[in-house]
């Protein structure tokens, strides 16, 4: 049980208790302000407001512009490219080029004053020149004959004349396609001996003649593209120009690079990129050595003198052509040798073609082959024997002593190690 207070100690109690209230100094400044407290629970929504007014109605936008139109240019022919072109279709005018693929209009071809080709005075026996509507060919080796409804003719077992292909170093008429049924033979010539190739169509209308072009001939706008855009812009709109081999490539070829096609003992026709790719020369473009706008079997005194050559053997291989163990050689050219005729295109017996090739290399083993067979076909070997680059000299039937495989092997090693 607790005991009460005395009535003198409670009234001491309270007496200090009022001393001390009596005794209770100034107010202190303020302290700094604590951190936030914990956030409360949040509190009941409330009621909606009323509904705003409607907004003004905005402008309308303005129209978009017209995109432009993708405008494909149209092809103008080489006559309007020579307008400006001068000495580049001067030249082209000369080449074989130009003249790949020749409507007739019903008569005998008449060469221009400036084709250098030539064409028989009349078409196959048997036939008018009323019954030929193109030429194929017809510059320096041989001439074939589309009838009017674009096949080509042939050597065929029916039909009123035997020999098909006429060939222009001899004037004369051989076998072509011999057992093909005359009228049964497109013509596809023109992918390659026409301008502007399309698949599509016939031209003029022609069931045999494989697709359409715009320009007869191998033109300018076949290797640069059409030239409509550029004749109205010239400024502003470069033709194209292409140096690579491939561009030529495109047709002076013959099937898979890796390979050189032959048959009867020669290489195939037109196929110079086959060549080059499997030569020591194949870093090099067709380009470097020729001039694409000329001839290189035809020279001209005023457009052509050099049949197209701008850069000679020499200026690479200079070493060379000052050092020949042969005096008698002096005064030849480097391509008798390295480039001898191993092609054929119309004609060609023993060693000796009539095109030159483009392999360069000579190997001296007397028993290396030229052509070899794989799976069946017939190849040319990657470099030139000594038959082909020497023998159609050195034989009983060239203009040169007659050797022996030993005598041509020793003469040819080492001919300019000097």
């Amino acid at each position: 049980m607790r005991r009460p207070l005395h009535p003198l100690r409670l009234s001491c109690s309270i007496l200090f208790a009022l001393v001390l209230a009596g005794c209770v100094g100034p107010e202190g400044p303020t302290g700094e302000i604590g951190p936030d407290g914990v956030r409360g629970p949040a509190g009941m929504d409330g009621q909606n407001g009323e509904d705003g007014t409607d907004g003004s109605d905005g402008q309308d936008g303005t129209d978009g512009q017209d995109g432009q139109d993708l405008t494909i240019p149209d092809f103008v022919g080489s006559d309007v490219c020579g307008a400006c072109h001068e000495e580049q279709y001067n030249k082209q005018i000369r080449s074989g080029h130009a003249f790949a693929m020749l409507a007739t209009g019903g008569a005998a071809p008449a060469p221009s004053a400036q084709f250098q080709g030539d064409y028989p005075s009349a078409p196959p026996v048997g036939l008018a020149w009323s019954d030929v509507s193109y030429v194929i060919g017809g510059w320096g080796w041989k001439v074939q004959f589309v009838d009017t409804d674009g096949y080509l003719f042939t050597s065929g077992a029916v039909g009123p004349f035997v020999a098909a292909q006429y060939n222009i170093e001899d004037g004369s008429w051989v076998d072509w396609q011999a057992g093909t049924a005359p009228g049964t033979l497109a013509t596809d010539c023109a992918t390659c001996h026409a301008t502007a190739w399309s698949i599509d169509g016939n031209q003029g209308g022609l069931p045999g003649l494989v697709g359409t072009w715009t320009e007869q001939g191998v033109r300018c706008e076949e290797c640069h593209g059409a030239g409509g855009t550029h004749v109205e812009f010239p400024l502003q709109v470069r033709m194209r120009i292409e140096r690579d081999a491939e561009a030529c490539g495109g047709c002076h070829s013959q099937g898979p690079e890796a390979r050189i096609p032959a048959s009867d003992g020669f290489g195939h026709n037109a196929q110079q990129w086959n060549e080059m790719a499997n030569s020591k020369h194949r870093a090099l473009d067709c380009v470097d050595c020729h001039d694409p706008h000329s001839s290189a079997l035809y020279s001209d005194q005023d457009w052509n003198p050099g049949q197209g050559i701008i850069s000679e053997c020499a200026s690479c291989h200079f070493r060379e052509a000052a050092n020949m163990d042969s005096v008698a050689m002096d005064g030849f050219a480097c391509t008798e040798c390295h480039m001898p005729p191993v092609t054929r295109s119309a004609l060609g017996a023993g060693v000796v073609g009539d095109v030159a090739t483009h392999l360069f290399a000579i190997n001296t083993d007397p028993d290396a082959p030229q052509f070899f067979t794989e799976g069946g076909q017939e190849f040319m070997s990657p470099f030139l024997t000594l038959d082909y680059a020497c023998r159609r000299c050195h034989s009983a039937t060239g203009f040169a002593f007659e050797k022996t495989d030993g005598e041509l092997q020793a003469t040819a090693d080492g001919f300019h190690s000097q």
